[in-house]
């Protein structure tokens, strides 16, 4: 499944007369390079000979690490409609505000979070939805907004697994805010040593 962990272990034998233990310079999965590269290296400078010494010091291979490339997008923040008023194991208690900008009959306000959600409850909503998309719309009571109401919804959200918080706001379909800190995205560049790919559990 998507973001699933493969470990792969395998055996190398190679002839104990080499000059140094084999590394590991390019790998691919499902045909997509995932380390290293198959173009030939460039040839080094000679280096000075090295002093030989009796005892027998267990070799050190220095690897170039992987180049990450970072990039950030800042979106709109929801705190100006939304914040956490209490938490506690396994849940949290939050405020969205809103203020009808014109006469309403009937809303729906729709939550997006940023992690798996058990259940939501709101005393002054319908809800409705599951996992990280959620709707609370209006019950008969509530349902009736004049210009410049200001609506309050109390909501308590229930979670098993890490902590979710909101990621957007929707009122009537029209989205109020998204995100509430940077995405940052950060990608392999293929090209570089399979550090980062492989570990030598023994020789």
């Amino acid at each position: 499944a998507e973001g699933d962990t493969l470990n792969v272990l395998i055996q190398v034998h190679f002839d104990e007369d080499a000059g140094q233990i084999p590394d590991m310079i390019y790998a691919t999965f499902d045909g997509n390079p995932i380390c290293g590269s198959d173009q030939p290296t460039q040839p080094t400078q000679p280096t000075q000979p090295t002093e030989t010494t009796t005892n027998n010091e267990p070799s050190t291979t220095t690897k170039r690490t992987t180049e990450k490339t970072t990039t950030a997008t800042t979106e709109a923040d929801c705190s100006e409609v939304f914040n956490i008023e209490s938490e506690g194991p396994g849940t949290w208690h939050g405020l969205i505000t809103l203020t009808a900008e014109t006469h309403v009959q009937g809303w729906q306000v729709e939550i997006s979070f940023t992690e798996e959600v058990d259940n939501v409850k709101c005393p002054l909503a319908e809800v409705s939805g599951g996992g990280r998309q959620w709707t609370l719309s209006s019950k008969s009571f509530d349902d009736d907004l004049e210009v410049g109401t200001v609506l309050e919804l109390r909501l308590e959200v229930f979670y098993s697994g890490n902590k979710p918080d909101v990621n957007s706001i929707g009122f009537n379909e029209e989205e109020l805010c998204s995100g509430d800190a940077p995405v940052s995205t950060t990608t392999d560049q293929p090209g570089e040593d399979c550090e980062n790919a492989y570990t030598v559990e023994s020789e």
